[in-house]
């Protein structure tokens, strides 16, 4: 994770494997896959927001919560002006 001194454990790097391959099944591109991952691990404000053809998609089942769905939509990057 971003900001720790301490190396990833295995139970973070199965978890950020398991958040990507979600998120790619529902229709993610592998760039904002790994960020709705990074997401998770670190906070939706410190990852880039999803890319134009990402934008709207709705977070997969089971990881959706209303900070998903914000960043996923765009609306909840420390970038957007509104």
């Amino acid at each position: 994770m971003a900001g720790s001194s301490r190396p990833e454990t295995l139970n973070q790097a199965e978890i950020f494997d398991a958040v990507v391959a979600a998120y790619m099944a529902a229709g993610w591109c592998p760039i904002c896959s790994a960020q709705a991952a990074f997401g998770r691990q670190i906070g939706f404000r410190q990852v880039q927001p999803p890319c134009p053809s990402c934008r709207g998609l709705q977070p997969p089942h089971g990881f959706s919560n209303d900070r998903s769905r914000s960043w996923a939509a765009g609306k909840d990057h420390k970038d957007d002006p509104s």
